[in-house]
């Protein structure tokens, strides 16, 4: 019986895991959780600043078709379509035909969301009848950002409108 006592205490059950090793493989899942969390953060805020742009690509589009097409608002004729971004909105006005050195009026205006802001202040203007871009100097640029991210919006002088990450057209 001494023998099997014996026995007994000296047979080790291998079908556990220390404490040691759980610790480690929480340690393991913790910190792939908290790389998981900061990617997907960095991807949240890269998909809101995108998203803000396509709208305003969208506006910008929209006032170069007008022009393209001589749409009337209103019953009224215009000299030219524009769009105005400063802070955290925009706007997409016109200004009507028998006074082009007029101001434009206002047709629309929107807010940037979830946080996204104009890093830049701006407008451009299309006038009638070939929706020729009034630029005093060069192309223009609306430059979105949240946190240290960025994404532009270039607009070119022949009428290309394009979109990218980063703070600079090409």
């Amino acid at each position: 019986m001494s023998n099997q006592i014996q026995v007994l205490k000296t047979k080790k059950n291998g079908a556990g895991f220390t404490l040691i090793e759980v610790m480690v493989v929480v340690a393991l899942m913790g910190i792939m959780a908290a790389l998981s969390i900061v990617s997907l953060e960095s991807g949240r805020i890269e998909r809101e600043l995108e998203a803000n742009a396509r709208e305003f690509v969208g506006i910008v589009r929209e006032a170069q078709n007008y022009a393209l097409t001589g749409r009337q608002i209103g019953g009224n004729t215009a000299c030219s379509f524009s769009v105005v971004w400063a802070a955290s909105t925009y706007s997409f006005r016109y200004t009507p035909s028998g006074n082009c050195a007029a101001s434009p009026t206002p047709i629309a205006s929107y807010a940037l969301k979830n946080g996204v802001a104009f890093s830049n202040t701006n407008a451009l203007s299309f006038s009638l009848p070939h929706a020729a871009l009034d630029f005093n100097t060069g192309n223009r640029s609306a430059t979105f950002t949240k946190q240290s991210s960025s994404y532009v919006v270039c607009i070119y002088a022949d009428g290309r409108i394009s979109d990218q990450r980063g703070a600079a057209c090409p």
